[in-house]
């Protein structure tokens, strides 16, 4: 999966997979995975740097422009594909590591990515998820 993925998106996974092993020199190898592949579902409809920009500025200006343009599963409109891609990328590169056999701690973590730290504090995997977080917006 991860030599399919645009070079962008490598050089961005191996910069977030840097941050984690700089945390933890020996993390959990599905952390690895999931550091160097989180972003692996932006495959569907790849996206240049300005439809990138857009669905973020659409998220912050409009929420509920981008909640109803994000929904479309095969959006039409550059401005939907951007904000589809933007919220659905985790469930998307989710069903990617499933289909290639990844550990179900890997896909969850993954799918995740994006979700609100709160939301899993009682979760087994908080801890990856917060370390996989925090590498990724550093990044």
């Amino acid at each position: 999966l991860f030599y399919a993925m645009p070079p962008i998106e490598q050089q961005h996974g191996l910069r977030v997979l840097r941050r984690v092993l700089q945390a933890d020199p020996r993390p959990p190898a599905d952390l690895a995975v999931a550091a160097l592949l989180h972003d692996v579902g932006k495959m569907r409809y790849p996206l240049s740097v300005w439809s990138k920009s857009l669905a973020v500025a659409l998220k912050q200006l409009v929420p509920l422009r981008f909640a109803v343009l994000s929904a479309h599963e095969a959006p039409i409109s550059a401005a939907a594909r951007a904000c589809a891609v933007y919220a659905q990328h985790p469930a998307w590169g989710a069903d990617l590591l499933r289909a290639a056999g990844a550990s179900e701690r890997a896909i969850w973590l993954v799918e995740q990515h994006q979700t609100g730290r709160a939301a899993w504090r009682d979760h087994p995997h908080y801890a990856l998820l917060e370390q996989l977080q925090r590498a990724d917006d550093a990044s």
